[in-house]
């Protein structure tokens, strides 16, 4: 097994797909307010954007890696990049 080679991201155009993602505009609302918050200096907002997306990013990371602690790392690496 060859070790795990981070490669750099690539930016991937967002399209809208009916029915896939589904956010109302109360939720985006309230997210937004949540990361201006952080971008505020609100620890609070932080670790709720952390909780939030932790899951999905971790997910997608093992996608990519097929092993979990590779998997953590890349999370952690995300969210210490934001």
């Amino acid at each position: 097994m060859r070790p795990f080679q981070r490669q750099p991201l690539q930016s991937v155009p967002l399209r809208s797909v009916e029915g896939v993602v589904s956010v109302d505009s109360s939720s985006a609302q309230a997210m937004d307010e949540v990361i201006q918050r952080c971008l505020d200096g609100d620890q609070a907002a932080w670790e709720t954007i952390v909780r939030t997306h932790w899951r999905r990013v971790f997910n997608i990371a093992y996608k990519f890696v097929g092993r979990h602690d590779q998997a953590e790392d890349l999370t952690q690496d995300v969210f210490l990049k934001l």
